[in-house]
């Protein structure tokens, strides 16, 4: 083997792979796994019609008239709703009272102790964890979180489409 380069017609003899390994050998190997992005993406709820009516006064006064809620919180509050169907009002709900003029319709339909006690004794989780978002989306505007910390619940000081709400 060496170093030299092979003369003329003479034939270089090829290292076996046992040589080549007997120089060589792993230590240890370095990976890095990237698990999270630098910068958290925020994620926004979809837009709902419900939300997009109460950003005005002319449209929260239409939706009281159309006596909607009030049907949300019959359906909300009735045995004989599905789980489907109260989810849906819940969204609803929380899209409305997510910004300052729905969340007086929400208040005028005494809906956050009923929402506040699906979220503590719901039999489902998945309803229990709906009603625990849509408080946290009442929770963007500050009369919402006053009237949650009524309920004995805390909320984080961010304000955005998902402040968190916990039980104290």
């Amino acid at each position: 083997m060496g170093d030299q380069p092979a003369e003329p017609g003479q034939q270089q003899k090829v290292p076996s792979g046992e040589s080549i390994l007997a120089d060589y050998y792993l230590d240890h190997i370095i990976c890095k796994v990237k698990i999270l992005p630098q910068k958290h993406k925020q994620i926004k709820n979809p837009v709902h019609f419900y939300g997009e009516l109460v950003k005005t006064k002319k449209g929260t006064e239409y939706l009281r008239l159309s006596r909607h809620v009030p049907d949300f919180r019959t359906t909300l509050l009735s045995p004989k709703s599905t789980l489907i169907e109260k989810r849906a009002v819940l969204w609803a709900l929380g899209h409305i009272g997510s910004h300052d003029y729905g969340i007086k319709l929400i208040l005028e339909n005494d809906l956050i102790q009923p929402i506040v006690n699906l979220a503590e004794n719901a039999e489902f989780l998945s309803l229990r964890g709906t009603c625990i978002y849509v408080i946290g989306m009442f929770c963007n505007t500050k009369d919402g979180k006053r009237e949650v910390r009524k309920h004995n619940w805390i909320a984080s000081e961010t304000r955005g489409m998902s402040t968190v709400c916990l039980p104290k």
